[in-house]
């Protein structure tokens, strides 16, 4: 009896070891370096900057490039949300309920992914390296850190099957390669406003319409 309760406080004492080890992101910017070749062109890159908002259920991304800005909101708990496009002089608005958020992300939702357990150190991180080929034939590579834990995993370009901090991941198309660099995270408190959707200065569109235009319709 007395072999058994010692037993019990060593599993619970490793367990919470397990849990103190891992930091929980729930309120914090992250800020990625994206380099990008193209096929034809393979020896020139051209650098951008990618920004991930996360604040509970909330998230956004930015992504900026010399053309404009791209940025996508979405609140997990009220499921909807918009893309928000800001190119030359034009400004658009394409909302986006909780069906359309599936829609848009299934390519990653679902993915998965070949694991190697070796760690190894990426922008000071201690990752591992996860494979997967995807259904177009395109292959993506990701290096995530499973110390930490993103308490939304439900955000643009995320990969929710991966437990862990996206550190870096590439990704491989036949007309250019892809790849996202973590250069930093900000642990200050994101302001609601980040999350707020412009109410006038768009045209609007609903995500069905965006489709359309996309495939030329």
């Amino acid at each position: 009896m007395k072999k058994t309760i010692q037993l019990f406080i060593i599993i619970i004492c490793l367990g919470s070891l397990n849990s103190y080890a891992q930091q929980y992101i729930n309120d914090a910017t992250l800020n990625y370096l994206v380099s990008v070749k193209s096929g034809a062109h393979a020896e020139q890159s051209k650098s951008y900057q990618y920004s991930l908002y996360v604040k509970g259920g909330l998230s956004r991304t930015d992504f900026k490039s010399s053309l404009g800005t791209e940025s996508t909101i979405f609140d997990n708990k009220q499921q909807q949300g918009a893309i928000l496009k800001e190119y030359s002089n034009q400004k658009l608005i394409i909302k986006m309920n909780g069906e359309n958020w599936i829609d848009k992300n299934k390519l990653f939702s679902q993915l998965k992914f070949n694991i190697d357990e070796t760690e190894k150190k990426v922008s000071g991180f201690s990752c591992k390296k996860a494979t997967v080929t995807l259904p177009n034939g395109e292959n993506l590579v990701v290096y995530y850190a499973a110390d930490f834990v993103m308490n939304n995993t439900n955000c643009n370009n995320c990969f929710p099957t991966l437990s862990g901090l996206i550190v870096k991941f590439e990704r491989n198309t036949p007309n250019a390669s892809f790849e996202y660099n973590l250069q930093s995270i900000n642990y200050d408190i994101v302001s609601s406003a980040v999350f707020e959707l412009p109410k006038t200065g768009y045209r609007t569109l609903t995500y069905e319409e965006a489709l359309k235009l996309n495939k030329g319709e």
